[in-house]
């Protein structure tokens, strides 16, 4: 599944995607165009299991996962096993939870989400930054507003 790019007008220089998936484990069939990205993911992870959720982290980080901020209820525990398959599988990667208007969640991802040297890549601007709605595309419309003018 390939994510459709969001235009912006801000000058932050990241090229924004965003993509929505009918469930959590579609997560895995989302194909960024470069080698590095990072990963906005708002759901609701209540309900999903640790399996798949493992499952999702290992082929993000198979992928090229640089950055990831998770959103939404239970957002804490998808931060939390995506943290541990890095512990597993020898990387690291900076991951953050956010328990705020999805509009923050959106500024933080455009102005203060930057890869650790460990995950690359060095200049922001190098990756991908996708947002992944599950299963709810009023929210995905949302997400695509706030990241088309984060200052906004």
């Amino acid at each position: 599944m390939k994510p459709k790019p969001i235009q912006t007008r801000s000058s932050h220089g990241k090229r924004l995607f965003s993509v929505d998936v009918s469930s959590f484990a579609e997560i895995a069939d989302v194909k960024p165009e470069g080698s590095r990205f990072g990963l906005l993911l708002a759901c609701d992870a209540r309900g999903i299991s640790r399996e798949t959720v493992r499952s999702v982290a290992k082929a993000m980080y198979e992928r090229g996962l640089c950055y990831l901020c998770a959103w939404g209820p239970d957002c804490e525990r998808i931060h939390d096993i995506f943290d541990e398959v890095g512990v597993e599988i020898d990387q690291f990667v900076m991951t953050t939870w956010h328990n705020e208007p999805i509009e923050k969640a959106a500024w933080f991802f455009v102005f203060c989400a930057i890869p650790d040297e460990r995950s690359g890549p060095k200049d922001p601007r190098e990756a991908d930054w996708i947002a992944v709605s599950v299963a709810n595309s009023a929210r995905l419309q949302q997400m695509e507003t706030a990241l088309s003018d984060p200052k906004g």
